[in-house]
């Protein structure tokens, strides 16, 4: 119980995951969006990190992804070294609602 309490603060929990959360404010978590931003958050910063330090990350906007789907997944799939020729059922699997009758999908 002395786990969950303690990582109740993003700071805590960041420090749990390894990130080092000395730069995050020290709010309590409160619910479900508190812990989604800390994580969210906690990602880009490394993502950015690692870029500054010179390691050659590759990165794609949702919002992309979303536009061009058959055209990033390509990207994607080259980039991973897997088959390209899979884009296509990459596309067909994003159409379908993979979260139907779940309980965020009733929000």
């Amino acid at each position: 119980m002395r786990l969950i309490q303690d990582l109740m603060s993003p700071r805590m929990f960041l420090d749990w995951l390894g990130y080092g959360g000395n730069d995050v404010i020290d709010i309590p978590i409160q619910n479900d969006l508190t812990l989604g931003t800390v994580c969210a958050l906690s990602s880009m910063k490394a993502y950015v990190d690692f870029r500054r330090r010179g390691f050659d990350i590759k990165g794609m906007r949702y919002d992309d992804l979303v536009a061009r789907p058959f055209e990033i997944y390509q990207r994607l799939l080259e980039a991973c070294r897997l088959d390209v020729s899979l884009a296509e059922k990459a596309v067909r699997c994003m159409q379908n609602d993979s979260q139907h009758n779940a309980t965020m999908s009733r929000c």
